[in-house]
């Protein structure tokens, strides 16, 4: 009897302290609040910190130019020269801003220039990563907390893994021009005496560069009221820059496209036509790396069919050249074993797959029947040999830029069969 009254007193004591410990831990409610209201900081800290930095550079340039999946722009450090590195026709051109009133301009000009070609060739764009540090910082401390108030039944932990990579897509955004140029760069620049451009010899390279710049027309005077004189100089690549940078992800490709079963060439064509072989891409969707995957769509898919992971890939991962092909060709993929794989000709539903990597599989329908249930459209689908589709698709895709983008796609394959 004593001890079964103390067994009885044992688990009341159990279930006081279980209780109370169950009392003191927040609700999902109170999490979720929490957790929402983190994220919302880090994005007013993001907002601000861009803000301030396109502003700065206004005051002095007058506007900001943003990057695009053409062209890579990144402002040197102090804010005084502009890079714009265009994948797509293959230069740099580089500008210099100084004051009017300085006693040497063109000179001073010259100095910053040089400077900059060196940060391009050497360690890239660090000027928003230093104007960030504070929104980084304050990331990784909410990111912190994040995980230590996590709690464990499975629908939190997926709303908190979300947030993770929201949190990280954050981080990502307030240091997105940081890039190690020589990375972006490697073999593209060569010396007069054809060597090409490395850390070694940049700064004789950067010198003779500068030399060339040439002094705009007029001054103009920048939102604080300074008048200032420009200079710059472009900086052509090597003739056959398209090529050397698609070399350097041929082994990616061709280990992704064993994997899913896909045509080398095809995937060299679409990378071509997606981001001109630029891993610093982004568009206005927005969408990011070599592949133009959007993290809130084709990112998502593509995590789910890849990884399993039900969350949004973060703008920093996809700039990771290996992070980004191996999601492309896993979007494609699925799109094949999925959405087309009832399509019986295997060049049909390569045509349907490249252009529902940039418009979605429903608006390919669309220019088969007229309406976004594909499982009307296969058996018309199959009816069809691949000249006839293909005419059909461009012809009849309901956007302009799809019909552009199948052509391209194709026409562009021919340039890289002898990669199969």
């Amino acid at each position: 009897m004593k001890k079964t009254f103390v067994a009885i007193i044992t688990v009341a004591l159990v279930l006081l302290v279980a209780s109370n410990s169950i009392q003191s831990q927040p609700s999902f409610e109170e999490w979720a609040k929490a957790d929402m209201q983190a994220f919302d900081e880090f994005i007013i800290a993001d907002e601000a910190a861009h803000k301030a930095y396109k502003a700065e550079v206004e005051e002095k340039w007058l506007e900001f130019q943003e990057s695009s999946k053409e062209e890579w722009v990144t402002y040197g450090s102090g804010k005084d020269t502009k890079a714009k590195v265009n994948f797509e026709k293959g230069f740099i051109e580089i500008e210099a801003i100084v004051e009017a009133s300085d006693p040497n301009p063109i000179q001073k000009a010259q100095e910053k220039l040089a400077l900059h070609i060196e940060e391009l060739v050497e360690v890239g764009d660090e000027s928003e990563e230093k104007t960030a540090s504070g929104v980084r910082e304050l990331a990784e401390k909410k990111l912190v907390e994040l995980k230590k108030m996590m709690p464990g039944t499975p629908d939190a932990k997926q709303r908190t893994d979300q947030k993770i990579i929201e949190a990280e897509e954050i981080i990502s955004k307030a240091s997105s021009k940081i890039s190690a140029g020589f990375s972006v760069l490697g073999n593209l620049l060569k010396t007069g005496a054809g060597h090409v451009v490395n850390t070694i010899n940049v700064k004789g390279f950067s010198k003779t560069k500068a030399a060339e710049a040439n002094v705009t027309e007029k001054s103009f005077t920048g939102k604080d009221g300074v008048e200032r004189l420009k200079i710059s100089v472009k900086i052509p690549m090597v003739p056959d820059h398209l090529r050397v940078r698609a070399e350097r992800f041929l082994p990616a490709v061709r280990e992704f496209c064993e994997k899913y079963e896909l045509d080398v060439a095809m995937v060299m064509a679409l990378m071509h036509t997606e981001s001109y072989f630029n891993p610093k891409a982004k568009s206005h969707a927005p969408a990011y790396g070599l592949m133009q995957l959007v993290p809130r769509s084709g990112g998502l898919d593509a995590n789910r069919f890849v990884h399993n992971k039900n969350v949004k890939p973060s703008p920093r991962f996809l700039y990771k050249p290996r992070n980004n092909i191996e999601l492309g060709t896993g979007y494609l993929c699925k799109m094949r074993t999925n959405e087309f794989k009832k399509v019986t000709d295997s060049q049909n539903a390569l045509y349907c797959i490249i252009c529902a990597y940039n418009t979605g599989p429903g608006n390919v329908s669309r220019a088969i029947t007229g309406k976004t249930k594909l499982r009307n459209a296969i058996p018309e689908i199959n009816s069809m040999t691949p000249e006839e589709l293909y005419a059909r698709l461009v012809k009849d895709l309901p956007y302009e830029e799809t019909r552009s983008y199948i052509k391209k796609v194709t026409e562009r394959t021919a340039n890289y069969v002898e990669w199969r």
